[in-house]
């Protein structure tokens, strides 16, 4: 699943309906043939999915608008879970938040990796990337241009790959 720098919500919708766009559940029996939409289903199914997340929003029928960057972000990461993905790819997932929005994103993160989920992160934030992953890869100029082990290197080594500058070695991690 992906989730866009530009999350792609629908702020005139609420919560779940923006978790459900485009694979909404229809209700069981007559309303099968009139496509009539099983709200409580989703909304059960909304609840429970933000709860097993830890997701922090006042109500699910608040307007997506309404809510702050970090309560937004996890709203589409919680929407990209509904399919039950293996992998989930999140673009610049703390773009444009302020630290409290950020840490709440990043412990999100830790979450999905707590779920046995795989997470690739793109980011230019590099204090974010050192706080939740296992691994970095740079692309320098469209090619690879490291690859490292965050436990075993440091900023100024994934800087120079991304730069050009300095080595352009692999941090200790095989290549």
């Amino acid at each position: 699943a992906t989730v866009y720098q530009d999350l792609a919500l629908c702020d005139n919708l609420d919560v779940v309906a923006n978790l459900f766009l485009g694979r909404e559940e229809v209700a069981a029996g007559p309303g099968q043939v009139t496509r009539q939409l099983d709200e409580a289903e989703m909304e059960h199914q909304t609840e429970d999915l933000l709860s097993n997340l830890a997701v922090t929003i006042p109500s699910l029928r608040s307007e997506v608008g309404t809510l702050s960057g970090g309560q937004r972000q996890q709203v589409a990461v919680a929407r990209s879970l509904l399919g039950e993905p293996r992998v989930v790819l999140l673009d610049e997932p703390t773009a444009a938040l302020g630290v409290a929005q950020t840490a709440q994103v990043l412990n999100l993160i830790r979450r999905l990796r707590e779920r046995d989920l795989g997470v690739v992160i793109i980011s230019h934030n590099l204090a974010d990337v050192f706080e939740v992953a296992d691994r970095i890869f740079v692309l320098r100029l469209g090619r690879a241009g490291g690859e490292f082990d965050a436990q075993q290197t440091t900023e100024e080594h994934v800087v120079g790959a991304i730069t050009g500058a300095g080595e352009k070695g692999n941090g200790g991690a095989a290549a």
